[in-house]
């Protein structure tokens, strides 16, 4: 779909809004009769080493490597860890960011995404995903969630089209994405994810 038939389909679905069931917020009869849920794995597994890692940087003073005090007391925790992860994930470099928002943003930009290109996300995700592709110039295609309420693999392959360039899966909850088959595909058709 290019962008005026996607501006088209848009003004057209937000016309017939009005013509919308109530929400059950509103008075309207609810979709669901029991609560989604997602399991919230992530603060179940802080220990005492994290904890005092966490507050030595909140007593230092220095969160961010422009706060810290190069070669004074405050050591760069930042640039250990950037060193220690990239080494981890067996890669040269690992810069770390402020949030979510800005990895996603530095990531669409490090793939040169940009206008004409479409990026596969999660039809259930933080704003943020699509908002780095939009910020992008780019297009944000939609693949729908599986029961962990992440990319599902099984929809992937059908979203992908020739302005396809990359694929975001973000993980949602704590709880990560079916990664293989997500790769495979993306390798099958030389995408990044």
């Amino acid at each position: 779909m290019d962008r005026r038939k996607f501006m088209a389909a848009a003004a057209a679905g937000a016309a017939s809004l009005e013509a919308a069931p109530r929400l059950a917020l509103e008075g309207g009869a609810p979709v669901r009769t029991t609560p989604l849920r997602a399991r919230h794995w992530g603060p179940l597994y802080y220990d005492d080493k994290e904890r005092a890692a966490l507050n030595e940087v909140i007593e230092i003073g220095a969160p961010f490597r422009w706060w810290g005090q190069p070669g004074g007391k405050s050591p760069m925790k930042v640039a250990t860890f950037e060193k220690e992860f990239a080494e981890r994930m067996q890669t040269r470099f690992a810069l770390a960011v402020t949030s979510g928002t800005a990895a996603l943003q530095t990531a669409v930009a490090a793939f040169g995404v940009g206008p004409g290109d479409e990026v596969i996300v999660p039809a259930w995700t933080w704003h943020s995903t699509c908002t780095a592709v939009i910020t992008a110039g780019a297009l944000p295609v939609f693949a729908e969630v599986d029961e962990s309420f992440n990319l599902d693999p099984a929809d992937l392959e059908g979203k992908i089209t020739p302005q396809t360039k990359l694929v975001i899966v973000a993980h949602l909850q704590g709880v990560p994405a079916d990664m293989d088959p997500i790769l495979e595909i993306a390798r099958k058709h030389k995408l990044k994810v």
